[in-house]
């Protein structure tokens, strides 16, 4: 029994860790469209505004096709910080942001990195306390990873970050290229009894029009089932209120999703628990 929990609980953070890196959209920076007359990577918003250009594609990639180049720009004689930022939901207290990045730093200059987590209208990670500068030219991919500071204990239902080239007083030539950006979590998911556990796994799976996720309560709680699909938008939500000690058996409608690989979490009062579902159709 103590080898089933063992490996239960290592396929569960392999689970755990593919939901999430599908969580920040484009984290790859693999997909850009045209947007008017501007190229911006999907998903992002950026400080592109034809003809001045100050976020692009960048090859050679640390990994894939391309990279994000966000670099200052010039207009009516004046230097402007580029920027790039995306929001999206987001149900998880990673413990930092890891990214991989190439800079290019003048003098006196700065390239950022900013991420902030959010519950409704409460701010739960600041902006301003997960700030992360670097002012050094690094001329080689480096692979860096940057801490999260919380202000609440509540869990997040949406993210942002940003990345911004140049600070106060930018400087033309500062620039920072950036790929693979992913959330890092704690390094395991608690399994102290496996009769008691808080970790559960649909089935069928793959699954058609219907499938079900047994959990075994230790405290009575109220359950949120929520389902994303692989670019990390949250498609269906199912909320299961005052479910008491003991077993239960979610019974999740799985009708109108197409064929496919779905990550899903499901959040307690205190705790909250990622795997993921194959529909079959």
């Amino acid at each position: 029994m103590k080898r089933i929990c063992t490996l239960l609980s290592i396929s569960l953070i392999i689970l755990y860790s593919v939901s999430l890196n599908a969580q920040i959209p484009n984290n790859g920076f693999e997909i850009w469209a045209m947007d008017g007359n501007d190229n911006n990577p999907v998903d992002w918003s950026t400080t592109n505004n034809s003809p001045l250009v100050c976020v692009t594609p960048y090859t050679p990639a640390y990994a894939g096709d391309f990279s994000m180049r966000v670099s200052t720009f010039e207009a009516l004689s004046m230097t402007f910080p580029g920027v790039a930022s995306t929001e999206f939901s987001y149900i998880d207290r990673p413990v930092s942001l890891n990214a991989c990045v190439k800079t290019t730093v003048m003098p006196g200059d700065k390239v950022l990195l900013i991420i902030s987590f959010f519950q409704g209208d409460s701010i739960i990670a600041l902006p301003t306390d997960c700030t992360f500068s670097i002012d050094s030219t690094l001329t080689d991919f480096s692979c860096l990873s940057f801490p999260v500071t919380y202000q609440s204990n509540l869990i997040p239902d949406s993210a942002s970050i940003i990345v911004m080239a140049g600070v106060e007083s930018p400087q033309i030539g500062t620039e920072i290229i950036v790929d693979e950006l992913s959330f890092k979590l704690a390094t395991h998911v608690e399994q102290e009894d496996c009769f008691d556990s808080r970790i559960a796994i649909n089935y069928p799976n793959p699954a058609r029009n219907i499938t079900y996720i047994p959990v075994d309560l230790i405290n009575e709680s109220d359950l949120e089932v929520i389902v994303w699909d692989l670019k990390g938008n949250v498609i269906q939500s199912y909320p299961f209120y005052s479910l008491s000690v003991g077993n239960h058996e979610l019974h999740i409608d799985t009708h109108q999703l197409s064929t496919g690989i779905y990550p899903y979490a499901i959040r307690g009062n205190d705790f909250i628990i990622h795997s993921k579902m194959v529909i079959s159709k």
